[in-house]
């Protein structure tokens, strides 16, 4: 499909495999990483997923929402058409356990390494 990339919208994963197919789109497209509150410069966990699509970013965030239960999150814009569905915090400790709901599960380790490194909690994500 040409362009897919902007187009991209709702997808029909099962239930049981979205923690996977979530996991492989942040592998592929997303990024795991840290950053400094403003106020407090305490670091903390960030998890963003790229794509040219609104509507595939709108979707994801309201599977993540309706699976995870998780009401935070938000999707920034660039000029260029490229989004940003952005979570931090709380939200994000809670979407990398649901991700890595088990250690067998096949990860990026080099993303997976950035999650270990953050205050030794990676006890919560496993």
């Amino acid at each position: 499909m040409p362009a897919k990339s902007k187009v991209l919208g709702e997808l029909k994963i099962p239930k049981k495999y979205f923690a996977d197919f979530f996991r492989g789109c942040i592998d592929g497209d997303g990024c795991i990483g840290f950053y400094s509150h403003p106020e407090s410069r305490h670091p903390q966990l960030k998890i963003r997923l790229i794509s040219a699509s609104s509507k595939f970013l709108e979707w994801m965030k309201s599977e993540i929402q309706n699976i995870v239960g998780i009401q935070g999150g938000w999707i920034e814009r660039e000029k260029d058409g490229i989004g940003k569905l952005c979570y931090a915090k709380a939200d994000s400790l809670k979407i990398l356990s649901f991700m890595y709901y088990d250690e067998s599960v096949y990860k990026l380790s080099r993303k997976f390494d950035i999650v270990t490194k953050f205050h030794g909690r990676v006890a919560e994500l496993v």
